[in-house]
């Protein structure tokens, strides 16, 4: 067989032209010429005799299946096939190792010739080309791939995993990636086609707004600026707001901004949570005020017997406690109301109301209602429904009112407006609430005052019949004694001792007559055991907090006291019940109030409740309230005893009144 070298020097000397295949020598494939007959080479160049591992000069005529190689016999059948069919064929990798023990890949190429497709082919054409390098390539870009395409699965994997919503962007703005939290929460959908100004990114501020689409944190993120826990709203159609924590940043390849990445966390249930808790805490807040007002109002009211000065007090508590400038407080005295305490209003309004009685139908239906159903009333507009009239309405410049009125027991004891002059003003429950309380301390003081007043009166009318009776007993003894004298000057000889005597008797059993008829009925007797049941019952149903109960009992002797005594101590039980009810039972669902009384040498009352009890450190002399202030000085100044209050042994306050029965003889 002769080479291509051979060729060229042999045309060279001899002057020949190179035949076709001489050219084939220069190529750096292997190339075989092979018979279809007997599929022998019939040429192979210089690469293609290397390649078969062949000496060029043995390898024409030679038969293909025993110049290939043990580790490429399977292209013999490619060959037959190519030959038999006349169609090429093409192996792009082919393990080949050759003699140097290199194990390389092939790039095969069989062409068939002078043959028509699917009848057998007179030539093949076998090109065999080193693919080594390149298959090397292809393997390396197939790894890339395989490398790229795990990340993407593990980036989708971290993706699904996150329970924030995810929003990945192009440099364009164009939306690439997003997870299932994001299309839940952001509600994105399965469109294609989102950027960051589409309305399925659009936000709101807190307050609400929309946020323009250049300024929203993906748009930022792209320019690029790092956002961090923003905060925003996003509202969508038939969804509720959510607030959203944002936080997103620039996606930086090989030095420059090929995207935007946003996180968007929930954080609505936590700014629920924090909103519930502000306002649990602005509630306990106003009930700790409303606590510390009725505190206040309680010992304002309770330090003054005057009526109209503790209705002032009540007046002026009431309107700062809810919010107002103005309180009128009318007396209800049947089926009429007067003027009583006015807080906020004009000198000119006060004149004006002072002194006024007015009926109750001309109050209006919604005072009329309050009274029916003790529970404030509240009044939008006085021109419709007005306070009196329209006239007084209009001098009083009353827009409008809420209508509270104070309660004792089951009785109403006048009614409480208050209002905000020219203006309308709402009142909620809360406000409400605060202004019932404090009109029932209201309606105690106005019982007490008027007990006070009744008792005052009471106490001075035994004065005067006191008087008149020693008036009486003096005029009495001297129209005795002038009997006497008158009788010294009967100068009858007949009368004797005897009869004198029995004249002086008889006159002076008929002056016993006339005090006896003049003291038939007794108004000194006071049963306290009732007064003390009917005082406890009423302040127990009056000042016990909605929902609460509280039950008043009485044991012990029947005790019986004059009226200023009676007075003293009946005032003194009062405010120790006041005492065990807002102070030992507050707060607790259910309380019990126990008056004992026992008599005999000692009078002793005894006044326990089952609440909290008294502070360890409690010292009545300092710590004691304006109630106790009062109880000590009724019981040492009035009824010459003593006072004493102490923690029960299961429980609960016991306070203790003891002053001797003698008191009782001195006021006789």
């Amino acid at each position: 067989m002769r080479t291509a070298v051979d060729v060229k020097d042999k045309g060279q000397r001899s002057g020949e032209a190179c035949r076709p295949y001489d050219i084939l020598e220069y190529v750096p494939a292997g190339v075989c010429v092979i018979s279809g007959d007997d599929l022998r080479v019939s040429y192979a160049n210089r690469a293609g005799a290397e390649l078969l591992e062949v000496p060029a000069s043995a390898l024409e005529g030679m038969p293909i299946a025993r110049a290939l190689p043990a580790g490429a016999r399977g292209l013999l059948d490619v060959l037959v096939a190519a030959r038999d069919s006349s169609t090429p064929a093409r192996i792009n990798s082919f393990r080949w190792c050759g003699g140097d023990g290199v194990d390389r890949m092939w790039s095969i190429r069989v062409t068939p010739r002078a043959g028509r497709e699917g009848e057998r082919a007179a030539q093949l054409i076998l090109l065999v080309a080193d693919a080594t390098e390149r298959t090397e390539l292809v393997r390396a870009a197939d790894r890339a791939a395989d490398a790229e395409r795990r990340r993407a699965e593990q980036l989708d994997a971290v993706f699904a995993s996150i329970a924030d919503a995810v929003v990945l962007v192009d440099d364009a703005g164009k939306v690439r990636k997003f997870n299932a939290a994001a299309e839940t929460l952001l509600n994105l959908g399965h469109s294609s086609d989102i950027d960051i100004r589409s309305p399925e990114l659009a936000l709101s501020r807190t307050d609400g707004t929309a946020v323009d689409a250049d300024e929203s944190p993906l748009a930022r993120a792209l320019r690029p600026e790092v956002v961090r826990g923003e905060e925003a709203l996003v509202v969508r159609p038939g969804r509720p707001r959510r607030m959203m924590s944002v936080t997103a940043g620039p996606v930086v390849t090989d030095g420059r901004v090929s995207g935007a990445v946003a996180v968007f966390h929930d954080i609505t249930g936590i700014r629920d949570a924090e909103q519930r808790m502000e306002r649990a805490l602005r509630a306990e807040r106003q009930r700790a005020r409303e606590a510390r007002t009725l505190y206040h109002a309680a010992r304002a009211i309770s330090s003054d017997l005057n009526l109209r000065e503790r209705l002032n007090v009540v007046a002026e508590t009431m309107a700062e406690a809810v919010g107002v400038s103005r309180c009128l407080i009318l007396l209800l005295e049947g089926e009429t109301v007067k003027e009583a305490a006015a807080f906020g209003m004009t000198a000119e309004q006060t004149e004006r109301l002072s002194g006024a009685s007015l009926p109750v139908r001309a109050l209006g239906r919604a005072t009329e209602e309050a009274i029916e159903k003790r529970r404030p009333a509240y009044v939008p507009d006085t021109t419709s429904e007005p306070l009196a009239n329209p006239r007084l309405a209009r001098s009083l410049n009353m827009r409008c009112a809420l209508i509270v009125p104070l309660v004792y027991g089951n009785r109403v004891t006048g009614i409480a407006y208050l209002d905000e002059p020219g203006r309308e003003r709402e009142f909620g429950e809360s406000e409400k609430t605060v202004a019932t309380a404090i009109s029932a301390q209201g309606a105690v003081a106005i019982e007490n005052a008027r007990l006070y007043e009744v008792e005052q009166d009471r106490a001075h009318m035994l004065e005067v019949m006191m008087a008149e009776l020693n008036h009486r007993v003096k005029n009495n003894l001297a129209i005795v004694c002038g009997l006497l004298a008158l009788q010294l000057t009967e100068s009858d000889p007949q009368a004797t001792k005897e009869s004198i005597l029995r004249d002086c008797i008889t006159r002076i059993q008929s002056i016993s007559l006339i005090h006896q008829l003049l003291h038939e009925e007794d108004v000194d007797a006071v049963d306290m055991k009732e007064t003390a049941r009917r005082i406890g019952t009423m302040v127990c149903d009056t000042l016990a907090a909605p929902g609460q109960s509280i039950t008043c009992r009485v044991c012990g002797d029947r005790l019986m006291l004059p009226c200023k005594p009676a007075t003293s101590l009946g005032l003194a039980i009062n405010e120790l019940v006041c005492n065990s009810v807002k102070h030992g039972l507050a707060g607790r669902p259910r309380g019990r109030v126990t008056i004992s009384i026992k008599a005999d040498h000692r009078i002793r009352i005894t006044v326990s409740d089952n609440g909290r009890g008294l502070p360890p450190d409690f010292d009545l002399t300092t710590d004691g309230h304006v109630g106790s202030l009062v109880v000590r000085g009724l019981v040492e100044s009035e009824l010459g005893g003593s006072y004493t209050v102490r923690n029960r042994a299961r429980g609960g306050t016991t306070a203790l009144v003891v002053f001797p029965a003698s008191a009782i003889a001195q006021t006789l």
